[in-house]
């Protein structure tokens, strides 16, 4: 899944920490990220809050004309069921291959262990939270060839892709006409490529032609889908209540495992432990209909509307080694922890809004200072619900100080704002266009010259400075001027009269 939607951010959030001289233990950092949560949970429980009636509007109005999702739509229906039978047939072929699929990665003893599952796919992923904010292009899948029985003495296993295989074999599907398939009314879905490898997820492309006939006001013929199918083993353990703890570090989400997945969970590619099923119950039906509202907030007020995915490509563009991302399961860590503790029983958005994003500000507040090859660095982490570090910041201190005034920023902005004075149809900057321009300018002050030149012609044009577009502005700009330049050189003098 792209950009900030990713189902397992961090698995690519997490940077190379070989040759760490500082050395930090895992354990150790993730123990400190668990009593800063454990502190701060206090600030989620305070009896302060004062409603702001001007927010709780402006919150609403975002939220009927910018988030509505209707699941129920006949179009919805038809990409979400499509998809899925196209992702079946897919999934039925990479299973029946596993054997030249995957290369079986932990203790040699476990993989005479492994057996076929019954389950061999699972929904997951906010489309199926139905905490889905924008048209369903991107859906999520963990496919399960293997599963397991482990004991105290177990450790993680895990699959390695193959993925000329995995290519080849959807190839061969392709060819046979398997992956497509036309609705006289909708219209038509067919596979289009294999994309990339993103972390654990093979990223494949498939495309919606629309019935010209069903068109509305602004929607193009064509639509572009993308999924990300996840490879992993079904783990069944018969002790897991006894270590619990060790798998989930939130004591509220440690019994809702055990009531909705007693004795199993997953593991995906690099020995990450997913829970996947107890989120996806979770979010549809334990968390309120109030905190849904919120989360759904939430991800537009950090994010916007795809403004995550340009922060990332910004970071990705510098010359230096930075990232700021705060993606979709980050926020929905902090959901997580918040529906344990909020005391406010009203229907108010604002509040649990502001002091999730305080939360947030408190992780920027404390970053981890790392030192690899003589370079400081600092980290911004949570621990997810699974257990796992989520790195969403690292960098400079000056700028992970950018990102913390990022956050206060947002944050006062919803504490106060008043309708009158900033209009009843005005937006909220996102956590996420702010940082750009923060990165934006830590390259203008410590980038090369090139680097410095070509954001001053594209910027000032609307054009992302990050990909191919900028290039091809200036490469256009710098061809039209060599052209007039020639153009008014060989120009004929007029004869005189």
């Amino acid at each position: 899944m792209a950009g900030t939607s990713s189902l397992y951010p961090m698995i690519e959030s997490q940077p190379d920490t070989k040759g760490d001289t500082c050395a930090v233990n895992i354990e150790q950092e993730r123990e400190r990220l668990m009593e800063d949560d454990v502190v701060n949970d206090e600030h989620f429980t305070r009896e302060d809050s004062h409603r702001n009636a001007d927010l709780e509007e402006h919150l609403e109005l975002i939220f009927r004309r910018k988030l509505h999702f209707p699941y129920e739509d006949k179009e919805v229906v038809f990409v979400q069921s499509t998809v899925e039978a196209l992702v079946t047939k897919i999934v039925v072929e990479l299973i029946a291959n596993k054997e030249r699929l995957f290369d079986k990665f932990g203790e040699t003893d476990l993989h005479t262990r492994l057996e076929p599952c019954p389950d061999r796919i699972l929904h997951v992923g906010s489309f199926y939270e139905r905490t889905r904010n924008r048209y369903p292009n991107e859906f999520d899948f963990v496919y399960i060839p293997y599963q397991i029985v482990v004991d105290e003495n177990t450790r993680n296993s895990f699959l390695k892709l193959n993925v000329p295989q995995l290519q080849q074999i959807i190839s061969d599907l392709t060819k046979k006409g398997d992956l497509r398939h036309r609705d006289a009314e909708m219209g038509e879905i067919t596979f289009e490529r294999y994309v990339a490898q993103h972390g654990p997820a093979s990223n494949v492309r498939f495309r919606y032609n629309r019935n010209p006939r069903n068109l509305r006001s602004g929607q193009h013929i064509d639509k572009e889908i993308d999924v990300d199918l996840v490879p992993g083993i079904r783990v069944i353990d018969k002790n897991m209540h006894g270590h619990i703890k060790n798998i989930c570090p939130i004591p509220g989400f440690q019994k809702q495992i055990l009531a909705t997945s007693p004795n199993k969970y997953l593991w995906v590619p690099f020995s990450f432990t997913a829970l996947n099923e107890t989120e996806v119950y979770f979010m549809r039906h334990v968390l309120s209909k109030k905190h849904v509202k919120a989360y759904r907030l939430l991800k537009y007020v950090i994010n916007g509307d795809g403004d995550g995915d340009d922060l990332e490509a910004e970071c990705t563009d510098m010359t230096f080694h930075i990232k700021c991302s705060i993606p979709s399961y980050a926020i929905k860590t902090a959901m997580i922890w918040h529906h344990y503790e909020c005391c406010d029983d009203s229907q108010d958005l604002g509040d649990c809004l502001v002091r999730i994003l305080e939360w947030f500000e408190r992780k920027f507040q404390n970053p981890i200072k790392k030192i690899k090859d003589n370079f400081e660095n600092y980290h911004v982490d949570i621990v997810a619900p699974s257990n796992k570090i989520i790195t969403l910041a690292y960098g400079t201190r000056d700028f992970i100080r950018d990102g913390e005034r990022s956050l206060r920023q947002v944050i006062d902005y919803c504490r106060e704002y008043r309708m009158k004075r900033h209009g009843h149809d005005s937006d909220i900057d996102s956590f996420s266009t702010r940082m750009v321009l923060c990165v934006a300018r830590y390259e203008v002050v410590h980038g090369p010259w090139y680097r410095r030149y070509r954001q001053s012609l594209c910027r000032p044009c609307g054009v992302p400075v990050s990909g191919k577009l900028c290039y091809n502005v200036i490469v256009t700009v710098c061809v039209i001027t060599i052209i007039i330049v020639l153009v008014v050189a060989f120009k004929p003098e007029e004869d005189e009269i």
